[in-house]
């Protein structure tokens, strides 16, 4: 047993089977309306490890989702507080964060902002 690395991947040369556990994949979503939910909800049943970010208190009062955390801190500090790595997707579910978006990339901690 020993840590894995990211280029780790199932092998099997005829005698030894290596296979890979973890790290698990997390998901951060922005935004906590009704797609997120849905979206939150196949990402869990995919094994995510998932948290949405929403600083908007009408849709943190209506969040519902017991097993998937809601922090309502601004998304660009949430997502560098959690600090992303290869194993880590960030979706975008809301109209509102172009400036946050954008600070996020010139921080260059999110790749392939689009």
């Amino acid at each position: 047993l020993q840590a894995g690395k990211w280029s780790d991947y199932l092998e099997f040369d005829g005698r030894l089977l290596k296979t890979v556990h973890g790290p698990r994949w997390r998901l951060i979503i922005i935004g906590a309306g009704q797609l997120s939910r849905y979206l939150a909800q196949m990402a869990q049943a995919l094994d995510y490890h998932v948290t949405v970010c929403d600083p908007r208190e009408e849709y943190a009062a209506e969040w519902t989702l017991d097993s998937v955390p809601l922090d309502k801190g601004y998304p660009d500090y949430v997502v560098l507080a959690m600090k992303p790595d290869a194993h880590t997707a960030l979706v975008a579910v809301t109209h509102d964060l172009a400036s946050h978006v954008a600070r996020l990339g010139k921080a260059g901690t999110v790749d392939n902002v689009v």
